[in-house]
């Protein structure tokens, strides 16, 4: 049987030059429509009657109809809305260009105990799909909704469900029947709560896992890590699977009496010799050759790494896994650094102890590698970020002020701003008052190159840092910018710079918005 549709397609397949199409094939509504058509312009008629015949069958389509059980309604919500002014941030940052204030956003709302409005989750849940970072914090703010939708969503399905944390049998039957997502939920509450019944959890189940889920699982083991961990993740090292078998290497380097730790004892011991007297510490030092099967194991590899030669990588990795206590034990963690800060494989053994440090949480000797560090004309090269985030916050921004007043006192301006950009791109959550110190910063950058010779270059620089500071300080801080705004009036800034400036206090201000909405939600 010809349709409307199929006569339409034959006609216009004939070509408009031939004769005009017969209407008189269509009854009812159409027919009438398409009678009322004026037939002198062929390829209006053809046009007229395609968008008429599609638009009266899509007025046909019926709704498909459920035939499986109907879903168990979402339960009432805990957790109240937020309020309307953070609705409408919310719906700013969701629809415009402000994405990047999103975790910022979230973390206001999970710290408030609020819950995200109903018609933005389906938005929020799919971005959370599409950005894996984000995943945690949207969880925590979705309320029962958010997660009864995520259940009937294939695309949703990085959403774990609900995990009662006293309630072991929900726990264990969470953990047999869930999805990834759920199971994940299942191990990281039992590692932030009962580690070893995670581990217990986990090694029931350890052979049937996936490859990829073996990785995901073990992760989760740096909450908790304790030696009782360490025969479960020393069998780890014999995975068939190279992801598994470096985090397992990972997650052993941080338990010092380790077996694996006192295996690079044994291994680093005849390649470094510690010569002391009273006056001077002197160290001599002989690399090691390529990782036999036994070093490879405990995650050794033989490959540059950064901008060492090969077997300098292989003398930091050894070092790296190598306790502290070890060399505290034969020197002052003072006179060690500073008799490799003199020796010909300085940087093998300096980037050996930062990573040791860091991955044995050890503030004192991140604190004495970095007063190192800000002695030597090098350090204007060195990202001291990761040190210095094992350090409590006090003593860490006060290193990070010294660090960054030492760069300023040089005049070496693109240096100082690259530090400040690393600085914001860092983990680490400034105080207000550290923040009015980088704002300050900023502003006396700003006012000087607008004085200098370059006043009228595309201020690249001014772009590449500031963009990032934007996010990372205080928002408070706008409330002092009177310097930066005064710049903006004088008569001959850049149109280049008025811009960036612009652009930058229209972010700073929008974040001090959403902030205050949190904190004055009633006013």
């Amino acid at each position: 049987m010809t349709g409307p549709w199929e006569t339409l397609v034959a006609t216009a397949l004939m070509g408009t030059d031939r004769p005009t199409p017969d209407l008189s094939g269509f009854d009812g509504a159409l027919g009438q429509f398409l009678e009322k058509l004026d037939a002198s312009d062929a390829e209006g008629l053809m046009l007229s009657m395609g968008g008429a015949i599609a638009t009266y069958t899509q007025a046909g389509i019926q709704a498909a109809k459920h035939s499986g059980p109907i879903p168990e309604p979402c339960g009432p919500e805990v957790l109240p809305r937020c309020s309307s002014l953070s609705r409408q941030h919310l719906q700013q940052i969701l629809n415009g260009p402000r994405q990047r204030i999103l975790p910022e956003f979230l973390a206001y709302l999970h710290t408030a105990g609020q819950r995200i409005p109903e018609e933005h989750l389906p938005s929020l849940l799919n971005l959370g799909r599409q950005q894996s970072h984000l995943r945690d914090a949207i969880q925590s703010v979705i309320g029962k909704r958010g997660r009864w939708l995520a259940a009937h969503n294939p695309d949703w399905r990085y959403v774990s469900e609900e995990v009662a944390v006293a309630d072991l049998e929900t726990l264990q039957e969470s953990w047999d029947t869930g999805t990834l997502a759920t199971r994940l939920t299942v191990l990281r509450t039992l590692r932030e709560t009962s580690p070893i019944q995670g581990q217990t959890l986990l090694e029931l189940s350890w052979k049937q896992e996936k490859a990829k889920d073996r990785t995901e699982f073990l992760k989760l083991f740096f909450t908790g890590l304790s030696p009782e961990d360490e025969p479960f993740l020393e069998a780890a090292l014999d995975d068939r699977s190279k992801d598994v078998r470096t985090v397992a290497a990972a997650l052993l380097t941080r338990l010092p009496d380790s077996q694996l730790c006192q295996r690079m004892i044994e291994r680093i011991k005849p390649l470094i010799d510690i010569q002391s007297s009273a006056e001077d510490l002197t160290l001599k030092i002989k690399l090691p050759e390529d990782p036999d099967p036994a070093a490879i194991r405990d995650g050794i590899v033989a490959t540059k790494m950064y901008r060492l030669g090969q077997r300098a990588s292989l003398l930091m990795q050894l070092i790296g896994a190598v306790p502290l206590q070890f060399w505290s034990d034969q020197a002052p963690v003072e006179q060690l650094i500073q008799a490799a800060g003199q020796h010909k494989w300085q940087a093998g053994l300096l980037k050996g102890w930062e990573i040791a440090a860091q991955r044995q949480n050890n503030a004192q000797w991140g604190q004495s590698l970095i007063h190192h560090a800000l002695t030597q004309e090098t350090t204007v090269e060195q990202d001291l970020t990761d040190l210095l985030a094992i350090l409590p916050i006090s003593e860490r921004e006060a290193l990070m002020v010294q660090w960054l007043n030492q760069l300023w006192s040089s005049a070496k301006r693109e240096v100082w701003r690259t530090t400040v950009a690393t600085i914001a791109r860092s983990d680490h959550s400034p105080t207000l008052g550290f923040s009015r110190f980088l704002f300050a910063g900023l502003q006396a950058d700003f006012i000087e190159m607008q004085s200098s010779s370059q006043a009228k270059d595309y201020p690249y620089q001014l772009r590449a840092y500031i963009s990032d500071l934007a996010y990372y300080l205080d928002p408070q801080v706008v409330t002092e910018s009177d310097l930066l705004k005064a710049a903006l009036e004088a008569d001959d800034i850049h149109a280049y710079r008025r811009e960036i400036i612009d652009d930058w206090l229209e972010i700073i201000n929008f974040r001090f918005a959403v902030q205050q909405a949190f904190a004055h939600p009633d006013s």
